[in-house]
This record gives C-alpha cells, structure tokens and sequence, in this order.
C-alpha cells in the first residue's frame, strides 16, 4: 500500500486474532506485522518515504527501488529466521465464527499497485505513475462493481462541498501536506540562518574524511532527525537537501546510494519507539483487536524489539562498513 501506518491499520485487525489462534506467541505476532509495514514502507515504490529520499536527492525511482532491494530483502531475510524460531510456542485453538462480508474480487485492485510499481521501475515519475495507478483502480474497481462514478466524485444535492472518493483523499492529505510545508519552512529558517551549513561544515572538518565515514554520518543524522519528529518523511525533508545531498556529492555517492543510505535509516529506529505514528497506529489496531476476540495484546514496549527494525540498521552499518551495494556517481548510467 505503500504507508506502513495504513498497513499496520487495515491488517492488524485480522492478522493478529488469525496468528493467535494459530498459535502463534503474542509479541512475536504483533512484531511481525510491524515488521512487515516497516519493509514495505522501506521499498515500496509508491512509499512517502521512498518518492521523498529519491526526489531530495536527484535520484531515479527504478535505480533507488532496485539498488535498496538487496538491503530491504537482506534484513527482511534475517527477521524471518528471528520469526521463524521465536514466533511460535502457543497453542492452537478453534476460531471463533467471523461474521464478515467478503468479496474476492477486491483482489483485482492490486492491478493498480502493480500499474504503479512497473511504471516507476521503467524509469516514469512518480507522480505519473501514481496517476495510472488512481486512474487504473478506479476503471477496475466499477468493473467489478466495487466503485460507481458517483463514488468516486459527485456533488451533493444539499447544499455544501463536493464528496466522493477524491474528495475524501484531498481531505485525508490535507494535515500530512501542511505538516511537510511547516517542516520545509523549518528547513529554510534552518538553511538561511547557516545553522545546516555550520552542522555541514563541522562534519566535514571533523567527523568525516572518508567515504565511509560519510556514509556513517548520513545514517547517524537522519536518525537522529527521525526521532523526535513522529513522521519519518519529514525527517528526510529536514536533513536531506541540505546535509545528505552535499555530503554525499562531496565524496561522489550516486544519487541512489544517498537516497537508500537516508531511506534505509528512517525505518530503523523509527519503527521501535512509542511515539512515533506508525507505531501508535499498529498498536492501537492491535490493542482493538485483542478487545474484540477477548485474547491478550503484548505492551506497546514490544516494539522496541522489532526485528526487521534492527536488522536493518545492522545490514545499513554493515554497507557502510564494508563498501557492499555502494555506488558512485560516475558508476551511473546517464538519464535517458
């Protein structure tokens, strides 16, 4: 889906009471979901923090989403064996009945997810491509009857605004849009008074002379960005035009490398501390959840246990480390 917010919302509710009563242990099962929103957030082209890390940094989409895929799938690989020994040890136990109305045929919306993902690896914007993807979903959706032209946008008898679908996405937006232009306007006041430059330049003079070391620095600073701020794209906006752009170029990092080394490193810490809205949401899904069948919910503190969280930051130190899956600029092929 490309936000793990509206993974950890949509999925915990139905996830979690099916995985407990398969047997699965509590804390290890909510981990598991909050592990896989941190991994689709992490790679997913249509990803806020995906399209954000690219555009500051000047980069491909197609060249980010393919050279990040061998540190995503890396982690991701290390939290399945994590799962895979400790996830279990429960009990299993009958299902309650479900009363729920499904429809099979929702399936096909994933036509516009894969609309999307091919039209970004194939070099299109982003913007572009996620128009495809709206104007595929809402051909396919009336095609199974899951949509009508009225839903998707009609103007209301009585008077008042516009409804629909598209209305109801502009509405959903509005906060996370005015929230990035404050960000930005931070960023500015930040940039204009010299204090990123003076930061820059202190890393520069003493902290960083070396490729490595650089790459250190990037991962550090947009941690550190990420965690007071409860949103990790705008932590991008923060530190990446004005300190990862610069210090990346410096030692000739290609724009790919400097977007996944930033990408990469909000996913980290990022999706272990309470605060943060990503997991608040999945532990509030959670928590319903626990309600709702009468099963016990593991604490909010389990996050800071997430798997995937800190095997991505031991697989991004270890790239850092050792120069595995860096790339510089002059390695890239030119834009067409």
């Amino acid at each position: 889906t490309g936000t793990s917010t509206g993974t950890c919302i949509a999925l915990s509710p139905v996830l979690y009471p099916a995985g407990y009563f398969l047997g699965a242990d509590p804390a290890m099962l909510g981990l598991a979901i909050l592990s896989g929103a941190a991994f689709g957030d992490n790679l997913a082209p249509i990803s806020d923090t995906t399209i954000v890390s690219a555009y500051t940094q000047g980069a491909e989409m197609r060249d980010v989403v393919r050279s990040r895929f061998p540190l995503a799938i890396s982690a991701a690989s290390i939290s399945a064996v994590v799962f895979l020994v400790f996830g279990g040890g429960g009990e299993v136990r009958p299902l309650p009945e479900m009363q729920a109305s499904l429809n099979p045929s929702g399936l096909f919306m994933l036509l516009a997810l894969g609309i999307v993902v091919v039209s970004a690896l194939k070099g299109r914007h982003i913007i572009e491509s996620l128009i495809y993807g709206n104007v595929a979903a809402a051909f396919v959706g009336m095609l199974i009857g899951t949509i009508r032209p009225a839903d998707i946008f009609s103007v209301p008898a009585a008077k008042g605004g516009s409804t629909g679908l598209i209305q109801a996405g502009i509405d959903n937006v509005v906060g996370a849009i005015i929230f990035a232009i404050l960000i930005l306007a931070v960023t500015q006041i930040l940039v204009e008074c010299g204090i990123m430059r003076r930061i820059l330049d202190f890393a520069q003079s003493t902290l960083v002379a070396t490729v490595r070391q650089a790459e250190l620095f990037i991962v550090g600073v947009t941690i550190l960005a990420s965690i007071p701020i409860s949103a990790n794209a705008p932590a991008e906006l923060l530190v990446g035009p004005s300190i990862v752009r610069p210090l990346g170029e410096r030692f000739g990092l290609a724009a790919a490398r400097r977007a996944n080394l930033m990408d990469c490193a909000v996913c980290t810490i990022f999706f272990v501390l309470p605060w943060h809205i990503a997991v608040a949401a999945w532990y509030g899904a959670l928590y319903s959840a626990a309600e709702n069948y009468a099963i016990p919910a593991p604490p909010i503190s389990a996050a800071l246990y997430n798997p995937y969280s800190w095997a991505l930051l031991a697989v991004l130190l270890f790239s850092a480390f050792t120069g595995w899956n860096r790339k510089y600029a002059k390695d890239e092929a030119p834009a067409a």
